[in-house]
């Protein structure tokens, strides 16, 4: 039997959304590329406080002026935001480092947004701690 060379070094999977302590959002470059928002320069984010959910809404163009800017990584097709506003003002009575820190995202329809991309906040499990 031959070897076979490995050559995806720094590769992962990034088809999630991830959530940091210090109050941004990762965006990873397969969840981008897989729902074709790699051309997305901004987020619009959203709050559902009853079942701690967050909606996210791409787009092109800052339509709105809470729109916050993609920041694209130099390493990678990832793209992430610093949203310290939105988190001061929703989750501030929250401790971040008690929740799973990355997400798949579903695709939901609200009848006032539109079409979302949402993450539920799960708690960590001792088990994933």
């Amino acid at each position: 039997m031959t070897f076979i060379k490995f050559s995806q070094q720094g590769k992962r999977d990034s088809k999630f959304i991830s959530l940091t302590a210090s109050k941004s959002f990762g965006f990873g470059g397969d969840f981008l590329r897989l729902n074709k928002l790699d051309d997305k320069n901004y987020v619009e984010l959203y709050f559902d406080p009853d079942n701690k959910r967050i909606g996210f809404k791409f787009t092109a163009e800052k339509n709105d002026v809470n729109a916050f800017k993609l920041i694209k990584s130099n390493v990678s097709n990832s793209k992430s935001t610093v949203a310290r506003s939105f988190f001061t003002t929703y989750l501030k009575d929250i401790d971040l480092t008690r929740f799973e820190p990355k997400y798949q995202p579903e695709i939901v329809n609200d009848p006032e947004q539109g079409t979302l991309f949402a993450i539920e906040l799960k708690e960590l499990t001792e088990m994933n701690k």
